[in-house]
């Protein structure tokens, strides 16, 4: 069985490509930028085997080149039962010279997060934000998560659910785990993450990064 199916091949491609060209980006059928490379440092890299591939990426820049967006699709094979499976999700990656952030793993809190904690794993919880803490486990240094996960983004993730999200250093990468998104529904998704940005980039500065 190979890695891509003809529906993704053909129809995600012109999906993608159309939804680029309505937003003035630029973009790549295959990924020719390197971004696989970048993602070696993060989860969603080391989580997986080697057989993974990056396809139809969209790149957006600011006016003033300072934060880059890109958004791609990530595909991956995985072998259960002595099957093949292939695996897909929408992800979102952000470069910006504007925040030098702490390394954070954000992850919807399911059974096996639960049962992670139980045996001792780290869960940064919050007792002002209930129901954030109820939904996501949160991993990292515990005095500079408490700098960067302010009101505004606490606020943001207890509305916004389903989220993985990792940080480091002048990165952020989001995706909702095994889910492509619709391209109808990407144009609100970069509305609601470049609202967060904003409340990163206010803690950079509070910081004096």
């Amino acid at each position: 069985m190979g890695l891509f199916t003809r529906e993704d091949n053909d129809s995600r491609l012109d999906e993608m490509a159309s939804l680029a060209r309505s937003m003035n980006a630029s973009f790549e059928a295959e990924d020719d930028s390197g971004i696989i490379k970048l993602l070696k440092d993060f989860n969603i890299y080391a989580s997986w085997n080697n057989k993974q591939k990056i396809k139809h990426v969209i790149k957006l820049d600011d006016a003033f080149l300072e934060t880059r967006l890109l958004v791609f699709d990530h595909y991956v094979t995985k072998h259960a039962n002595n099957a093949r499976v292939l695996e897909k999700q929408t992800a979102y990656f952000i470069q910006s010279k504007k925040w030098v952030l702490p390394e954070i793993l954000m992850q919807p809190e399911d059974l096996f997060q639960k049962i992670a904690h139980f045996f001792g794993g780290q869960d940064i919880n919050f007792t002002t934000h209930p129901e954030f803490s109820r939904n996501y486990r949160l991993k990292g240094d515990p005095d500079l998560i408490d700098n960067t996960f302010n009101h505004d983004v606490l606020n943001f993730f207890t509305v916004e659910r389903d989220w993985t999200m990792e940080a480091l250093n002048y990165y952020l990468l989001f995706y909702k785990k095994k889910q492509l998104i619709d391209p109808q529904n990407i144009k609100k998704d970069i509305t609601n993450l470049t609202n967060l940005l904003k409340y990163f980039e206010a803690e950079s500065l509070d910081l004096g990064i």
